[in-house]
């Protein structure tokens, strides 16, 4: 498996480090570390101190990034010895360096922090995590501080879609420890005014869809629940993946293109916004 993991030294990224043994991947992971120099306006100096020291706030230069990639690889190469890992950095805004790079890469993941060091980016144009998570051909992992030290609690988002079996697949093929779950979350309805043939024939769809996915998940020893929810997806989602305790929340992305996210929004967009922990948007793998 091929993933790309973006780190800038900040509480955020040094998170997504720690989520890392949280995520269920596999010995043979090869793993490149990006860090990317923001670009400066001239009214602002680089900061010369290391990158551990600098204001959370603050941009840094090319130096102050190579030396965070060294750092971030040595803390990974101490939690997975298997791993093989590359480190690199780029100049730029590093939501666009970052896809840039994950096109020229091909990963099959991209691994970001929840937010960044660059306030004055993420007021502007937004967080760097919600815009990687919506531009990158692949799947990405928003990671967030892991609540505990016990076995991850996964919340699979199951809706029958092509998008949906991605997410499942992936779950199905990473390398869990013992005592991990999955819950698999449906939303149906809204159930006011169905008629009563209609609201039976929803609830038997998705309880076939949901026996379906546990039975490959129990195939790989992955102890499994089930959930069904009515109301609006978003909501049901983020709403439960609280109530449960979830660790991640795994969901497909429909792969709507820019314009119509922005008048419509997306159920992948709205929930790694929103969401409390970690939330992994999966993607089919492009055709060869």
């Amino acid at each position: 498996m091929k993933i790309l993991i973006a780190y800038d030294g900040s509480k955020h990224a040094q998170a997504a480090l720690d989520d890392l043994r949280r995520a269920g991947l596999p010995d043979d992971t090869e793993a490149t570390i990006i860090s990317v120099a923001e670009m400066i306006t001239p009214t602002l100096q680089v900061h010369t101190r290391t990158p551990a020291d600098a204001p959370p706030d603050q941009p840094f230069g090319p130096k102050e990034a190579e030396m965070l990639t060294r750092q971030a690889a040595e803390r990974i190469k101490k939690a997975f010895p298997k791993w093989t890992l590359d480190t690199d950095f780029e100049t730029g805004s590093a939501a666009w360096a970052i896809v840039e790079k994950a096109d020229k890469l091909k990963p099959d993941l991209i691994i970001v922090g929840s937010h960044g060091r660059s306030a004055l980016g993420r007021a502007i144009f937004g967080s760097t995590s919600q815009r990687v998570a919506t531009d990158a051909r692949c799947s990405v992992r928003v990671a967030r501080t892991p609540r505990s030290d016990k076995p991850p609690r996964i919340l699979l988002c199951i809706d029958g879609s092509e998008y949906a079996e991605a997410a499942l697949n992936a779950v199905a093929a990473r390398s869990w420890p013992e005592g991990a779950e999955v819950r698999m979350i449906s939303a149906v309805g809204p159930f006011s005014g169905m008629r009563v043939a209609d609201f039976t024939l929803e609830l038997d769809r998705t309880n076939t869809l949901q026996q379906t996915a546990a039975a490959l998940l129990a195939a790989n020893n992955i102890l499994t629940s089930t959930v069904s929810k009515d109301g609006d997806p978003k909501q049901v989602i983020l709403e439960h993946a609280e109530e449960w305790g979830a660790d991640c929340i795994f969901l497909g992305s429909r792969g709507l293109n820019r314009f119509h996210r922005f008048w419509l929004g997306s159920v992948s967009t709205a929930v790694v916004a929103r969401a409390l922990c970690s939330v992994e948007i999966v993607r089919k793998a492009a055709s060869v």
